[in-house]
């Protein structure tokens, strides 16, 4: 007779399922792998479940970890880089790294059986390796938010949730199929949340699910953003717009052959050593030109010339889910002294028109008369009816120093949430217009030698706005509360979405050294990690060890005979031929037995690995019986579901525990000889 160990129970034969925190050490080797001729930050996703209450994360660091869901950690360990790698007749696929470690997803020996496991595992150009992403449900602003991820050897099998354990199953549809895909860092209305009216959105993703672009002219980063194709837009080399000034009406300079018109689903974004542009403007209009819904921009240093003083840098008048996150707007020294003789009237920032779902974060803004402006620019009966409740904003991280009016914003008609700001040398910092709704938290003011009002509470409207502010620091300020007509806002943005705050005085901190575009992987970051650093676009690592591991000669001993183990974790098995108290529960845990019943000590005993619990396949070991003999088993009594193959076992009374205070019962079964 023959006995298979099947693999839902982690001990077997004097072992338990003992499940420790281990984070063994890693050994596989790094390389760089690099998309593009120069490193960038790429955006990083979490693979979260369709409830956003878990993310795909990884239960250690060696090769052949096994993937789980688990709650938000803000660590690199759930945040995965998707590489895109070709398109056919199936769709897009891609190379899914884990940014813990550089390894990429993959399936337990590259299978795509049903219940197979899925781990990390160093990349070796193995197809199991590469997976199709594709949407399966739109949110109500036609943006993809639910997707299936399908293994490109089988695209009938499917990412599942199985009890917090990452497998692969024949693809139905259902809820624990379903991912979201969420930007790393990204919080506030651009990501995951809710509208107003309680609708779930998708969080921006820009051109992250395409293919990859390097741009060097202004020509070459006209024509990609101006492209209907999905794509992601590299920056390497430095790019200065060229062209004629126009004046327009008011005497006024502009520059419309800097102007980028911008078509949807793109990211563009700077590399560390070339992001600088000069005199580029980017731009949406409506449906037919421009439309530009789901961008992304992200480490560029944006410049342009003082004579310029009519156009704002970046100017968004349609469509929905914006990123702008860590720009440095440079502006200018010599606010008033274009060769005009007339005032700046640019701004550095404008959503208007109905743009909407915007997060902008991260960002560094320098001298300048203006800021920020956001809402439709009107205040009339017609345009409330029509536009009130938009845009809805997030604004966190942001560093304002020397931008004297309208930083962080002027805003009108939408929702808007100002979190960890740091404002430093200002004139008037929240202009509260028509029918806006502003809750600001935990934000740094300092007016320094300007004694600047934060608010301003404008009473010449049809329709007042409103504001509240909590947990903020003031410094040299004035008009820190209402003065005006304005009203006590009552909105809180927990009501749409999760987020992590700092307090005032480390977002201080935090924007005077992250905010802005950066040089280098060490300093480019974000408030919510855990720890500061972002991997490289190229961080990938090659496979050590070897998916399936050799076949070893069975085990034997005197009762158990031809013991063959298939799993992984072999080499950590073996026979106890003299069962005591004081040996090894496993074969890879310092573990041992403190009691054994005496009707056991003697016997012989399978000593199994602990880490065979993220084993897959229909078996772990199969065994014959050298003899007649009696058969028991060791199972912690923490386990509540009984598994099936065990169902004509009788429970004993026998109790024996271990060295780490774990308690097992015994369950035995009469075995005879083959």
């Amino acid at each position: 007779m023959q006995k298979t160990i099947q693999k839902r129970i982690t001990a077997v034969f004097m072992a338990l399922t003992i499940v420790f925190l281990l984070i063994p050490v890693f050994m596989a080797q790094p390389i760089q792998v690099r998309a593009v001729s120069a490193d960038y930050p790429a955006i990083l996703l979490r693979i979260s479940t369709s409830d956003n209450s878990r993310n795909i994360n990884i239960s250690g660091y060696d090769e052949k970890s096994a993937c789980v869901a688990s709650e938000l950690k803000n660590t690199q360990n759930e945040n995965w880089r998707f590489d895109y790698v070709g398109t056919d007749s199936k769709g897009s696929f891609y190379r899914i790294v884990n940014m813990g470690t550089g390894q990429p997803l993959t399936p337990m020996n590259y299978s795509t059986d049903e219940n197979t496991n899925c781990v990390i595992f160093g990349y070796t150009g193995e197809k199991a390796q590469h997976w199709y992403v594709i949407p399966v449900e739109q949110d109500k602003y036609g943006n993809d938010l639910y997707y299936k991820i399908v293994n490109y050897t089988n695209t009938d099998i499917a990412l599942t949730n199985s009890s917090n354990k990452i497998k692969l199953s024949k693809y139905a549809g259902n809820s624990n199929q379903k991912w979201l895909l969420n930007p790393a860092g990204l919080q506030g209305f651009g990501g995951y949340a809710k509208d107003m009216s309680g609708n779930v959105k998708a969080a921006v993703l820009g051109g992250t699910l395409a293919k990859i672009v390097e741009v060097t002219t202004f020509d070459e980063l006209k024509a990609a953003c101006t492209s209907v194709e999905p794509m992601t837009i590299v920056i390497t080399k430095d790019i200065t717009a060229k062209g004629n000034y126009t004046k327009d009406s008011n005497g006024r300079y502009r520059f419309n052959d800097g102007i980028i018109y911008m078509q949807p689903n793109k990211t563009v974004v700077g590399s560390y050593g070339a992001h600088s542009l000069y005199n580029v403007y980017f731009r949406t209009y409506n449906e037919n030109f421009g439309p530009g819904h789901n961008l992304i921009f992200r480490n560029m240093e944006i410049k342009h010339d003082k004579d310029l003083n009519n156009d704002n840098i970046m100017e968004f008048a349609y469509g929905s889910n914006y990123w702008i996150d860590h720009i440095t707007f440079v502006g200018h020294d010599k606010m008033k002294d274009a060769s005009t003789g007339l005032d700046d009237w640019d701004k550095f920032l404008n959503f208007k028109i109905d743009t909407n779902l915007i997060t902008i974060s991260d960002c560094r803004y320098g001298l300048h008369e203006y800021g920020v402006l956001l809402g439709y620019p009107a205040d009339d009966a017609e345009t409330y009816a029509k536009y009130n409740g938009i845009p809805l904003t997030t604004l966190a991280n942001n560093y304002y120093k020397d931008t004297f009016t309208r930083a962080p914003a002027l805003m009108r008609y939408g929702y808007f949430h100002s979190l960890n700001n740091y404002v430093y040398n200002f004139s008037m910092g929240y202009t509260v217009h028509t029918a806006s709704k502003i809750y600001a938290e935990n934000c740094y003011y300092d007016g320094s030698t300007t004694n600047g009002n934060v608010i301003c509470d404008w009473n010449e409207i049809t329709y007042f706005g409103s504001y509240a502010e909590d947990g903020s620091i003031f410094k040299n300020c004035r008009r820190t509360t209402i003065e005006g007509k304005a009203q006590i806002c009552t909105w809180r943005p927990t009501q749409n979405y999760s987020y992590s705050s700092l307090t005032a005085e480390k977002a201080k901190s935090y924007c005077e050294k992250y905010s802005g575009c950066q040089n280098s992987t060490a300093n480019y970051t974000y408030a919510v990690f855990t720890k500061t650093g972002y991997p490289s676009a190229g961080y990938l690592t090659k496979a050590v060890g070897t998916m399936e591991e050799e076949q070893t000669e069975p085990l034997n001993g005197n009762l158990i005979q031809n013991l063959i183990i298939t799993d992984s974790t072999k080499k950590s098995w073996n026979i106890d031929t003299d069962l005591q108290s004081g040996d090894l529960v496993f074969g890879d845990r310092d573990v041992v037995w403190n009691t054994v019943p005496e009707i056991l000590k003697g016997s012989e005993a399978i000593v199994t690995a602990c880490d065979a619990k993220n084993s897959t396949g229909d078996s772990l070991a199969t065994f014959s019986a050298g003899a007649d003999m009696t058969v028991w088993i060791a199972l912690d009594n923490r386990v509540e579901n009984i598994p099936v193959w065990m169902n004509s076992y009788q429970k004993s009374n026998l109790i024996m525990n271990n060295n780490k205070d774990v308690i097992v019962i015994r369950l035995d079964k009469l075995m005879k000889k083959k």
